[in-house]
C-alpha cells in the first residue's frame, strides 16, 4: 500500500509538471518573432558567451504556478550576442505573456533584487521590435564589508542604509529608535570593478533631515571594505 501511494505520488507530480510547462504548436496567428541582443558582464564590458535563452508563454492570470509554454531556446555566440526566430501563436498575447530568460551563472550577480535566479524580459503585447536590441546585464560578484561609525550628533528616529552597484538602490538596513544604531558591520554582494555606492537617511518624526553617500570600487578578489560616517 505504501508503494503505491509512493507511485501514485510520483504520477501526481509528473502530471502537473507536464500540466503546467508544455510545447508551443503554432497553428493559428502564426509568426516569426525575431529576438536579439546581448548578455553583458558590465563588470569587464564583455559580452559572455554560451549563456542559455529560453522563450516560453506563461500565462498572466492569478495563479499559484502559472502555466508555462516552450517556445524555443537557445545560447549566445562567443562575444555574447544572440540572434535568431522563434514561430510564435501571437494570438496568445494579453492572457499570455511571452518571456524571454536567461539564468544568472555563478560568479555573477544581476542589477536588481527578484530574488529568482534569473533575468526575464517580459512582453504583454506584440511589436517586432520590441524584442530586439535586447540586453542583459550581469556583474562579476565580489564582497564588500561596510561599517558605519557614529560622527554626528543629530538626534533621529529612524535610519536607512542603502547600496547600489548598478541603477538601483536597495536597502537592506533599517533601524527605528534613537542613536546610535544597533548594528555597525555588514557584508553584502556587490558588483566587481564598478563603483558601489553607499547611502544613509536619517529621519525624525516623519521628516528626512539628512543624508549621505559615499562610494568605493570594489576589486574582483580581496578584502573590499568601507567605513561610512554617520
Amino acid at each position: 500500500m505504501l508503494l503505491f501511494i509512493k507511485h501514485l505520488f510520483s504520477y501526481l507530480i509528473l502530471f502537473l509538471f507536464v500540466a503546467s510547462c508544455k510545447k508551443e504548436t503554432c497553428d493559428a496567428n502564426c509568426s516569426d518573432i525575431r529576438i536579439s541582443g546581448k548578455v553583458i558582464n558590465a563588470s569587464t564590458n564583455t559580452g559572455l558567451a554560451d549563456i542559455p535563452i529560453r522563450v516560453y508563454w506563461q500565462d498572466q492570470g492569478i495563479c499559484y504556478s502559472c502555466p508555462e509554454i516552450d517556445v524555443g531556446n537557445n545560447k549566445t555566440n562567443q562575444h555574447g550576442d544572440f540572434n535568431f526566430t522563434v514561430p510564435a501563436d501571437t494570438g496568445r498575447f494579453g492572457r499570455y505573456g511571452l518571456n524571454i530568460e536567461i539564468p544568472v551563472p555563478s560568479g555573477y550577480i544581476k542589477d536588481y533584487t527578484a530574488p529568482d535566479n534569473s533575468i526575464v524580459y517580459t512582453f504583454s503585447q506584440y511589436n517586432p521590435s520590441d524584442f530586439q536590441n535586447l540586453n542583459f546585464i550581469l556583474y562579476s560578484k565580489t564582497n564588500l564589508a561596510i561599517k558605519l561609525q557614529r560622527m554626528q550628533n543629530e538626534n533621529f528616529n529612524n535610519f536607512i542604509l542603502h547600496y547600489k552597484y548598478g541603477s538601483v538602490f536597495r536597502s537592506f538596513y533599517s533601524y527605528t529608535g534613537q542613536p546610535p544604531i544597533a548594528v555597525t558591520d555588514f557584508n553584502v554582494e556587490t558588483g566587481a570593478n564598478v563603483y558601489t555606492k553607499i547611502m544613509w537617511t536619517k529621519w525624525n518624526g516623519g521628516i528626512q533631515i539628512s543624508s549621505f553617500i559615499d562610494s568605493i570600487k570594489c576589486a574582483p578578489t580581496g578584502n573590499n571594505s568601507i567605513i561610512v560616517n554617520y
